[in-house]
């Protein structure tokens, strides 16, 4: 069995490069949030998504990990 240590460093490495990546963008969409009110709500969506999520907490926490989407992420 894996440490939860070593799922908890990759989590952190793959959402700060995910950062890093989309920086740029991230940094646009905040900017057309706050200033344009055509897209003002848009600053409301990651939190509503972010409610669904934990609301399924438990339906993630039951399902084992899997290697089948790994080539997905190759492409």
């Amino acid at each position: 069995m894996r440490s939860p240590t070593l799922y908890l460093i990759a989590t952190v490495a793959g959402a700060l490069l995910t950062l890093a990546l989309f920086a740029d963008t991230l940094r646009w969409l905040l900017d057309s949030w706050l200033t344009n009110s055509t897209y003002s709500h848009g600053i409301l969506v990651p939190l509503v998504a972010a409610f669904f999520f934990w609301r399924a907490r438990a339906t993630f926490r039951a399902r084992q990990p899997s290697a089948l989407g790994l080539p997905l992420l190759a492409l």
